[in-house]
């Protein structure tokens, strides 16, 4: 075998000008072929399918005639490059072992250009110097997402937390949430598996984000209807938690337990901007869906301030858990006033008592 090799090398060799180890002008075959290889090439020209014949040593142009021992791997590659195979694998539109420039192949010393590549990577990096293979710089990060809210209703926002939340009311200092917080707003919370790790200290005991001990505390099942028997540090955390926070203190803070009717604590000040407020959700059996009534809300548009269910403020008496809650409900016997207000145990749950939330500017 090995003295046919010869023989057959040097027929083939008798045609070319460079029988020794010098580069010289190679031919490659065509994409996919079993391209016979130099018998001087370290593993053979981009192009050709693995075979099996002795190591080709690096630069002659010698076409090999039996098969190697230890070719080169497969790639896609096109016509092999110049100067006795290609370097590693080349940009489809390069040349071989190029970066995208169209066909040229190897260095100066290589002789004619090859035709381009077609990606993959060749394992031997025969004559002449192989093209850079340095990737693209990858493009920019993406922009921030916009929030994944479905279609809000025409009293709603989309919060940062991604659900929709009541819309806010901006009046001069802070917002306002224009409805309480409705059933279907608390289970979109909800569902996004708020962590009872992150409540206030104050709240540290408070163990669930269920509503009321049992199913009857719910009076009013509809999907708009305000949320009833929730806690203070339940209705905080969904604040909190939504961007915005508890109505307390304008410009920030709690407002001061035995100051209830001050214009800087922001439920006050929302509910004494006007409007009659008549119509109001009242001295009836259930609380009714929220901003069900035209005409009870503020000139400001915020909506069922005296009635339907009463609401929790960022009012709490130091060192204890007595916290108020404001306005009129449907256990109220009458229209009632701005100034209307009570505490319960922060914990507490009852079916006339809900929230909305408040905002800084």
């Amino acid at each position: 075998m090995k003295a046919l090799s010869l023989l057959l090398v040097v027929m083939v060799g008798c045609g070319g000008s460079d029988f020794g180890y010098a580069p010289a002008v190679q031919a490659g075959g065509a994409a996919g072929d079993a391209e016979v290889d130099n018998w001087a090439d370290t593993a053979g020209s981009a192009g050709s399918t693995p075979d099996a014949d002795l190591p080709d040593r690096v630069g002659d142009a010698l076409l090999d005639t039996m098969p190697d021992t230890l070719g080169d791997t497969a790639d896609a590659g096109g016509t092999g490059g110049s100067a006795g195979g290609a370097g590693v694998g080349g940009d489809p539109a390069g040349g071989t072992g190029g970066q995208p420039e169209a066909g040229t192949g190897g260095t100066a010393a290589g002789g004619a250009a090859g035709t381009g590549g077609t990606g993959g990577v060749d394992v031997d990096a025969g004559g002449g110097t192989a093209g850079s293979v340095t990737g693209g710089a990858g493009g920019a990060t993406g922009g921030t997402g916009g929030s994944s809210c479905p279609q809000c209703g025409a009293l709603e926002e989309c919060s940062p937390a991604g659900i929709c939340v009541p819309k806010t009311v901006s009046l001069t200092g802070f917002g306002i949430d224009a409805t309480e917080v409705t059933r279907s707003q608390y289970a979109a919370w909800l569902a996004t598996g708020p962590s009872l790790a992150a409540q206030q200290g104050v709240c540290s005991s408070n163990a669930s984000w269920d509503l009321g001990v049992d199913a009857s505390c719910q009076l009013n099942m509809a999907s708009d209807a305000p949320v009833t028997c929730v806690s203070w540090c339940q209705a905080d955390a969904f604040c909190r938690d939504v961007g915005k926070r508890l109505c307390g203190q304008i410009g920030g803070g709690s407002t001061d337990y035995n100051v209830t009717d001050s214009a800087q604590a922001q439920w006050f000040n929302a509910c004494s901007l006007g409007g009659e407020m008549t119509g109001c959700v009242l001295a009836t059996t259930e609380p009714a869906s929220v901003a069900s009534s035209a005409t009870c809300q503020t000139t400001a548009g915020v909506y069922d301030l005296l009635g339907s269910v009463q609401e929790w403020i960022d009012s709490c008496q130091t060192g204890t858990d007595k916290c108020r809650y404001r306005g009129g409900s449907f256990t109220s016997p009458e229209p009632g006033s701005c100034s209307w207000y009570n505490y319960f145990n922060r914990f507490a749950q009852y079916q006339n008592i809900g929230f909305r939330c408040c905002s800084n500017p």
